[in-house]
């Protein structure tokens, strides 16, 4: 079978309007922002529910996952985004997160002395 002959000026226009993506570098930009983006949202809720699997079990970590509303989602974005764009950012970052869990861990010890003396007072008998 013979190949029908091509017309080079048909050829010329066809691929110049059907143009390569490998050759606008601003469509490259966009085409690896969006699979970062996609990659790092799919890691960053699986590293979300793994840290809350552990309390929480396996279907409860799930469902707070995926109930976390918009503003949480923005304000969790926007401090990591100051926390690494620069030392003093993760400075205030970082100390922000000890004084957290700090004020956490002082509040579990207070609700559980207030749980032993509700029990206590209930059942003066038992100790």
């Amino acid at each position: 079978m013979a190949k029908k002959p091509t017309d080079p000026k048909s050829d010329q226009t066809v691929s110049q309007a059907m143009a390569d993506p490998e050759q606008h570098p601003q469509s490259n930009l966009m085409l690896a922002d969006i699979a970062m983006r996609m990659g790092t949202s799919v890691l960053r809720k699986g590293v979300e529910s793994m840290f809350l699997r552990g309390q929480y079990g396996k279907d409860t970590a799930k469902a707070l996952v995926k109930e976390r509303s918009l503003r949480r989602t923005v304000a969790s974005t926007v401090i990591a985004k100051v926390g690494t764009k620069s030392i003093p950012g993760a400075a205030i970052v970082g100390g922000g997160l000890v004084i957290k869990t700090l004020f956490d861990r002082s509040k579990g010890r207070q609700t559980a002395r207030k749980r032993a003396k509700m029990k206590a007072l209930n059942n003066p008998g038992e100790e």
